[in-house]
């Protein structure tokens, strides 16, 4: 956990004051300036390109920010945001190769972009976030199964876990 005091509010409640960081001086941080505005330059032509209505802001969620990537004691890789950019629309396009012969008002196009920015959901999930039927959202998920695209996670019956190994093993690779 961050480090940092619990304290009292005026009204008595314990509250978590996390610890503030030094600032670093200008001359100390100069050197990462340029390349930072580069990747963050970069990301933003990334993003450009990835035309998701929706999906960015989750998808940066996960991608981490450039700045964390350059705080003290990271691998300063400020160009890792824009890559699993990349990375995750390489994904997408062969996962719409792989079911582009399911109907067009087929759940299963709906579905797989939906594991791109979730990849470890239930089917009540997904039923949550983009409609559809139990019925239709767990045939979408068997034919994503059946495709190699999906895993069910090991366990229960109710309530499976469905993976999407491939966008977890992107995130893993470039950490």
């Amino acid at each position: 956990m961050a480090s940092g005091v619990y304290e009292l509010d005026p009204d008595g409640r314990r509250c978590f004051r996390p610890a503030i960081p030094h600032i670093p001086r200008l001359e100390d941080v100069v050197d990462v300036l340029d390349p930072a505005l580069a990747a963050v330059r970069e990301l933003d032509r990334t993003l450009a390109a990835w035309n998701r209505p929706g999906v960015v802001g989750r998808l940066l969620a996960k991608l981490g920010a450039v700045h964390s990537s350059a705080a003290p004691g990271g691998d300063h890789d400020l160009h890792r945001p824009a890559r699993r950019l990349d990375g995750l629309a390489a994904i997408e396009g062969r996962w719409r190769r792989a079911v582009a012969s399911a109907r067009a008002d087929s759940m299963v196009h709906q579905l797989a972009p939906f594991a791109l920015t979730r990849p470890i959901f239930t089917i009540a999930d997904a039923i949550e976030a983009i409609g559809g039927t139990f019925a239709s959202v767990n045939g979408a998920a068997a034919r994503l199964v059946d495709a190699g695209i999906l895993t069910i996670g090991r366990g229960a019956r109710r309530d499976r876990l469905f993976h999407a190994p491939e966008v977890l093993d992107l995130f893993d690779r470039l950490e």
